[in-house]
């Protein structure tokens, strides 16, 4: 900033421009403040690159420190990890187990429900429960095979005692006594002297009487048996009835009808056997598995994890956390250094705000003393004058607007203070003016000539404006647009004056000063109407 101010102050004294000594006295002072100030923030930031260090330094001995203690666990990881999978397995087969267990008692509670329909409670143990309904349903058969013998036996014994009755009215008939010890009492009679079929009807009638009376004993006593047997199955029978009554009054079914129709058939009884069973083997299984994984898990409980002893685990342990502890209360330390640091670089930004507001002074004086560049001037009258070309040039377009819409005017790059003219018809190319044909260049010049007026008439009153040929080359067309701009300029109060020789002119301007040629060169007269005396 000193080698600025020095410059600024060579460059005031060549232009005979005085420099203010406050100003001077100001800028060294605020040189001064910026000097000490950037002193002061250089030393905090040697003071925070220095915390900055020791930070990196504890970080590192505590993630060495971390480093040994994931070593030293590693170990204990891997046994955890087998011992999670065996957790996990053993879980598994519990899920699976009470899985199995759900299933058996939803079966348990279908069939429990399907045998309270039939007048059953579900027994404890079903296959003796089982057994015992086939012990009475072939009981039932025996009985029923009994009853059909003694039916068959009551037939014969009718048989027996109607042929027993024939004889006994036949013996009657002969007179002979009415019982069998008569009967044996009777004296024989010879066979010669007696009836023929009469012996024979006798010899029958006993052997029959006494097979009857055989039959007859041992069909009393099946007999009385049987009854004893039915009297109970009717017992039995009522009560079963009974209990079905009451069952099917306090069921959901209307009727026996409905209730026989909402049952099960056999194929649903055996598949829902066979279910029961899968169910009661895959418990089985499910229990196997289960002390399977327990016997597993106690014996991984039962194995060490390390080989070294619980005091030596203890004694890492403790100097770990003993580090970590230390490290902690180093990150702590160093982190309310860096808040202090970030509260005195807040305090900071006004003055870094004033640094910026300096720069920027000190910036726009360096650009001025660019543009002024040498103690002549040269360089800074350029520069203006290229400021005014450019408010001509756009003083320029805007009349050319109205002239002619195809060209544009614009400064050289190569030369600040040259123009060439921009072609819109050509893709906006840019041409020397001595490429314009007359009658371009006619328009480019009023063009200019018309802009330049505008330029100094916040100056200047210029009523007045002469324009000497140029006429002759311009077309119909552009020769009536140049004078629709001529008489615009008219209408606002300003004086237009034209030199022509072109022959429509005569026609648009109303006054005139008519000029002949004389003889000999350079001799003209006015016409003797404008003559003067």
């Amino acid at each position: 900033m000193a080698q600025w101010l020095a410059q600024w102050q060579a460059c005031c004294a060549a232009s005979d421009w005085p420099v203010d000594a406050v100003d001077a006295q100001a800028i060294a002072d605020a040189q001064a403040r910026h000097a000490v100030a950037l002193e002061a923030a250089q030393q905090q930031w040697a003071e925070i690159v220095q915390a900055r260090t020791r930070l990196d330094e504890t970080l590192s001995a505590w993630q060495q420190a971390e480093q040994a203690e994931r070593g030293a666990l590693q170990q204990r990881a891997l046994s955890d990890k087998d011992l999670q999978a065996a957790r996990e397995r053993a879980d598994e087969l519990a899920r699976h187990l009470q899985q199995q267990q759900s299933q058996h008692a939803e079966a348990e509670a279908a069939l429990a429900d399907q045998l309270q329909t039939l007048g059953y409670t579900l027994p404890s143990d079903g296959t003796d429960w089982l057994q015992q309904r086939a012990q009475e349903h072939r009981a039932w058969q025996a009985a029923q095979a009994r009853l059909q013998a003694l039916t068959a036996s009551e037939s014969a014994l009718k048989q027996v005692a109607d042929m027993a009755g024939e004889a006994a009215q036949r013996w009657a008939a002969v007179g002979a006594p009415g019982t069998r010890a008569e009967v044996g009492a009777l004296p024989r009679e010879d066979p010669e002297s007696g009836s023929e079929d009469l012996a024979q009807a006798v010899e029958q009638a006993e052997a029959l009487w006494r097979a009857a009376e055989n039959e007859l004993a041992t069909l009393q006593g099946m007999l009385e048996s049987l009854q004893r047997r039915h009297a109970e199955v009717q017992a039995a029978q009522v009560r079963a009835e009974q209990d079905w009554v009451q069952a099917l009054s306090r069921s959901p079914f209307a009727d026996e009808t409905a209730f026989r129709a909402a049952g099960m058939g056999e194929p649903e009884r055996e598949a829902l056997r066979a279910r029961l069973a899968q169910r009661q083997q895959a418990l089985a299984e499910a229990n196997a598995l289960q002390t399977a994984a327990d016997a597993a898990l106690a014996e991984l409980q039962s194995q060490p994890l390390t080989e070294r002893s619980a005091e030596d685990l203890a004694a890492v342990m403790a100097q770990w956390e003993a580090e970590l502890t230390l490290a902690q209360q180093q990150q702590g330390a160093i982190a309310s250094r860096l808040q202090d640091d970030a509260q005195r670089r807040d305090g900071l930004q006004a003055l870094l705000a004033q640094i910026q507001a300096q720069e920027a002074d000190h910036d726009l004086w360096q650009h001025l003393n660019g543009l002024i560049g040498s103690a002549d001037g040269a360089k800074y009258r350029k520069f203006a004058q290229g400021l005014t070309l450019d408010h001509l040039v756009h003083l320029a377009n805007r009349q050319l607007g109205r002239l002619h819409g195809r060209y544009r005017l614009g400064r050289r790059s190569a030369g600040e203070l040259e123009l060439e003219v921009i072609d819109t018809w050509q893709a906006d190319a840019a041409r020397d003016t001595r490429t314009l044909s007359g009658g371009e260049s006619f328009l480019v010049s009023l063009a200019l000539a018309l802009a330049l007026s505008d330029l100094v008439s916040h100056k200047a009153s210029i009523d007045s404006l002469f324009l000497d040929e140029g006429f002759g080359t311009l077309d119909g067309e552009t020769l009536e647009t140049a004078l629709d701009a001529l008489d615009t300029l008219n209408a606002s109060g300003k004086t237009i004056g034209i030199i022509s020789h072109v022959e429509a002119l005569k026609e648009r301007i109303p006054v005139q000063i008519r000029v002949h040629k004389g003889v000999g060169l350079g001799y003209s007269a006015l016409e003797r109407r404008f003559s003067v005396g």
